[in-house]
């Protein structure tokens, strides 16, 4: 039986979606091909027919789990009262629920040290999608310029990950809570530009 060229697509998106989830949740290694097609009520084989190899089934996902999280960030920002743009996104970014979610969450947080380890292409690749997304948040962070706005973005991002990644590390959850509290005050009162 022959589909439809949009089958074709939908399918992709659904694999696509479904690996960006169960990556960030587990891993780069946490979930093997025929494991994440079975999930999908599909064959082993069929997934090459939609990708070159797991590690391009891996970089997609990070780009998709990306351009999720810039759209999420994106709506809590259009919805926070005036003032209160970057304090809002940080807000969510520093949440329990981020934490305790990373399928959900950002892949920096997840995956930094599995993407540290793809080659320099598909490292460009994930770039994209992640420089996008500080572009879109650069306009509520302090600086003088859009240069200095976007290197305060980078630098803000960067160091929101690392943190919840140590919060993720931490089994007690008032010392969890300590530090996520702690470091949206912190984040808030010396990078807020918003007017």
């Amino acid at each position: 039986m022959r589909y439809p060229p949009e089958h074709k697509a939908e399918i992709h998106r659904e694999i696509v979606e479904r690996a960006a989830r169960e990556f960030r949740s587990r891993g780069a290694e946490g979930i093997g091909i025929s494991a994440l097609m079975k999930r999908l009520g599909l064959t082993h084989g069929g997934f090459y027919r939609h990708f070159r190899s797991r590690g391009s089934l891996f970089t997609e996902a990070v780009e998709h789990g990306f351009g999720e999280v810039a759209a999420r960030l994106r709506e809590i920002a259009k919805a926070a009262p005036p003032g209160q743009k970057l304090q809002q996104v940080v807000r969510a970014y520093l949440s329990s629920e981020h934490v305790d979610h990373p399928g959900e969450g950002c892949p920096l947080a997840a995956l930094c040290t599995d993407i540290t380890h793809l080659p320099a292409r598909e490292r460009r690749r994930i770039e994209r999608p992640l420089m996008n997304y500080i572009d879109e948040m650069a306009q509520f962070v302090k600086g003088s310029t859009d240069q200095e706005r976007r290197r305060h973005a980078l630098l803000l991002f960067s160091s929101m990950a690392g943190i919840v990644s140590a919060a993720r590390a931490i089994p007690d959850q008032q010392a969890r809570e300590e530090l996520l509290q702690g470091a949206r005050e912190f984040y808030t009162s010396h990078f807020d530009g918003t007017e």
